[in-house]
């Protein structure tokens, strides 16, 4: 990767930092003022519980900023989470047509990326001045030690302790920029599993941590062990629950798109099922636009798949285009 592509490159400046990502107030950068626009919880809809670390609207602008610098760098083929151009689907389809696939889930990835790890992103990789790495670490990484005295403070310790996370100052659950920092954090292990799969002919992903390695032969015990290992190397845990081996006669579901028996890539029946019910109230008349933006996006989805309900998508779509110049 080409690092000077990021206007950050070599920054050194606080006041400049300030004026690109249109902050007036310096007093704003000051650590203790960062974390205050941070507001961490547990969520725990659908008995699934999750760390929370919600950013002010203020704060989140300014991760916007920098996460369209991020976006300026030259990223391997292998990674589509968070990459112009690419989705989960075109992830997936680099599997298809491959009779074996090894995924493996890295556990709470986000909370378990150290802030030292982005720090030294910022710092060594960017090539910034150490205050400058300072203040984009702050903007996009949470030190829960600062919330001691919160109300959800005892319940985030024990969610701490149930997943086993040992960073309490990590990268941010809810930050726009979190999806490139994951991988930009953690660059070294991503780049020693491509190498390890490259060298023995594997196709290797990367969506945000979900990782994927196929091939048209089988993909040895001992090699899914040794990329588990390059994982925990990093110190990161990969969830035993969630890793899967797909022989050559197994349908393969990855990142959310089924690749079937035959290697060819379609529609998973759960989405399948979900938007043949909305259509029947779309039918019905008995359907609010909200309703309605959610099926347009259940047959986008669909479309760019397999190209399922082309007819439908284009009526959904002129429709949208009318009521835009009706309103408009």
């Amino acid at each position: 990767m080409t690092y000077k592509l990021c206007r950050l490159y070599g920054l050194k400046s606080k006041k400049t930092l300030r004026e690109w990502l249109e902050i007036d107030d310096s007093s704003f950068f000051h650590s203790k003022n960062i974390a205050k626009n941070y507001h961490p919880y547990i969520d725990n809809k659908a008995n699934k519980k999750r760390l929370i670390e919600v950013s002010s609207p203020k704060l989140k602008f300014v991760q916007t900023k920098i996460l369209g610098m991020l976006k300026n760098l030259d990223y391997p083929e292998y990674l589509f989470s968070s990459v112009k151009g690419v989705s989960f689907i075109d992830n997936a389809k680099q599997h298809s047509g491959k009779y074996y696939t090894f995924k493996i889930d890295i556990s709470k990835f986000f909370p378990n990326t150290s802030r030292n790890k982005v720090y030294n992103f910022f710092k060594k990789d960017l090539n910034t001045s150490s205050d400058v790495a300072t203040i984009l670490t702050d903007c996009t990484t949470v030190d829960l030690r600062n919330y001691n005295s919160d109300k959800h403070h005892n319940e985030i310790v024990n969610f701490l302790e149930e997943y086993k996370i040992k960073q309490i100052a990590h990268l941010s659950t809810g930050a726009p920029t979190s999806m490139l920092l994951s991988f930009l954090a953690n660059r070294p292990m991503f780049e020693e599993l491509n190498s390890f799969c490259e060298q023995r002919g594997y196709i290797f992903t990367v969506y945000a941590d979900d990782v994927t390695m196929s091939s048209i032969n089988p993909i040895s015990y001992s090699d899914r062990s040794a990329i588990i290992r390059i994982a925990e190397k990093y110190g990161h845990f990969v969830s035993k629950r969630k890793v899967k081996y797909y022989n050559a006669n197994q349908s393969k579901k990855i990142t959310g798109v089924v690749i079937n028996k035959n290697g060819e890539i379609c529609t998973p029946n759960k989405l399948l099922n979900k938007t043949h019910n909305k259509i029947l109230k779309y039918k019905s008349k008995n359907i609010d636009e909200h309703e309605i933006n959610s099926l347009k996006g259940c047959i986008n989805v669909a479309y760019q798949i397999d190209k399922r309900y082309p007819h439908l998508r284009k009526v959904l779509n002129k429709n949208s285009n009318y009521s835009k110049e009706k309103n408009g």
